[in-house]
């Protein structure tokens, strides 16, 4: 008997007993696969390229070797009208649109297949070599990064963002682990790339001048390291687009409709250090160049690179400013989220296309209406009819259109008068 009253006192450390949860407070059983919540944070960005017209060294002002590729000599051929037999391998070769570019086709030399590369495997390696980085182990790191880049080289053509990035990558890796002189040759390949390239990505320049700085420095040219910064912060003054990253993301705190519930969603930000990264190494590169400075005890540099980096971030702060809608609680008006949700223009934008500026210019001779003063530069069409004067007042009710009942007369009275015509 004094063994069962024992049992039953420890009954709680004897069974095991289950917590009881309150299915109220039980929202998902994540027993499937869920697949997450869409938010417009998850767009993928466009890259910010350099213009068409402008290359890595006309940007950075010097006069590099770049390779011309030699114009196409047209080849006058005498059977171009003729129609080839259909091939299972070039079916368009019947199109009428591509058929008299026949022969030039001919001349071009036949472009070797892309060979296959397991690129699914390769990005697992080079996403275990970011993380040998993020820990430390930067010769692991290296040993992936390697083969990555090798694969890479075979996978795609010459002067390809993906040849770059590694490279990139590589300099880095080789800089942590001590072999300066390899990550410098990294890192002028990869600027070669780039130069050579056409429309290369902003980001991978400003990441590829911040490589340069850090491996100036290491190698014990700390002004030299500092003159890269700089021009990393220059190139991206000249072509960055301060606004495009937070353009779906800066009205997004207006879809929040509510005051004492879930109202964080009315105070949701997105950093432009996450969204934006090449703001984000322009702001790294700043901070180096100042310590730089700092530590030669040059003033002037300090505060010219402090002044760069203040305005930078001014630019960027201002394409994320928005004003207050409503505060309190506001029911209903759920379709207005499509107002919120929208490619609306950014603050620089607004401010550099405002009419203004660009004034509209409105041509009345093409408008049915005109204001007091101008209505002869109206062209109505011949024979028109009109019913009215198209007063907005004339579907208010029916005292407006007692009031408006001699308006059109009395203003055509004004318009045939000698004084209006002269």
């Amino acid at each position: 008997m004094s063994k069962l009253l024992a049992v039953l006192r420890n009954g709680p450390a004897c069974f095991p007993v289950t917590l009881a949860q309150q299915r109220r407070w039980v929202t998902r059983l994540y027993t499937s696969y869920y697949p997450g919540v869409l938010y417009p944070n998850q767009l993928v960005q466009h890259k910010q390229r350099l213009p068409p017209d402008v290359t890595l060294g006309t940007a950075l002002k010097t006069t590099p070797q770049t390779r011309h590729e030699e114009p196409v000599k047209e080849i006058d051929t005498d059977n171009e009208n003729e129609t080839r037999g259909v091939s299972w391998t070039d079916a368009s070769s019947t199109d009428l649109m591509h058929t008299h570019k026949a022969g030039r086709q001919k001349s071009l030399p036949a472009a070797t297949e892309r060979p296959y590369v397991p690129l699914g495997e390769v990005a697992k390696l080079e996403l275990q070599g970011d993380y040998y980085m993020e820990g430390g182990l930067f010769q692991e790191a290296l040993e992936h990064y390697g083969v990555v880049a090798k694969a890479y080289s075979i996978a795609y053509p010459e002067n390809h963002s993906q040849r770059i990035g590694i490279l990139l990558k590589l300099a880095g890796a080789f800089r942590h682990v001590g072999r300066m002189d390899s990550s410098k040759a990294n890192i002028e390949n990869a600027l070669r790339m780039l130069d050579a390239s056409s429309r290369p990505s902003l980001e991978l320049i400003c990441e590829a001048l911040l490589e340069l700085g850090l491996t100036r420095e290491a190698l014990g040219m700390r002004q030299e390291g500092a003159e890269a910064y700089e021009e990393a912060v220059e190139v991206m003054n000249l072509f960055h687009n301060w606004g495009e990253s937070h353009r779906m993301l800066r009205l997004l705190p207006r879809l929040g409709r509510r005051f004492n519930l879930n109202f964080e969603e009315k105070f949701v930000y997105f950093s432009p250090f996450d969204y934006d990264r090449t703001f984000a190494i322009a702001d790294q590169c700043m901070e180096r160049a100042e310590r730089v400075h700092r530590e030669a005890g040059n003033r002037e540099g300090v505060i010219r690179v402090l002044q760069r980096r203040k305005e930078m971030i001014d630019k960027k702060f201002f394409n994320l400013r928005d004003f207050a809608g409503r505060i309190h609680t506001m029911r209903g008006h759920w379709m207005r989220r499509a107002q919120h949700l929208t490619n609306a223009p950014t603050p620089d934008e607004l401010l550099r296309y405002t009419p203004t500026i660009h004034q509209v210019h409105r041509d009345f001779k093409y408008e049915l209406t005109a204001p007091i003063g101008r209505e002869k530069d109206v062209m109505p069409g011949v024979n028109r009819v009109v019913l009215d004067m198209g007063n907005p007042y004339r579907r208010r009710g029916r005292l407006s259109n007692k009031m408006l009942r001699d308006a059109d007369h009395n203003f055509a009275k004004y318009v045939r008068r000698e004084e209006y015509n002269a």
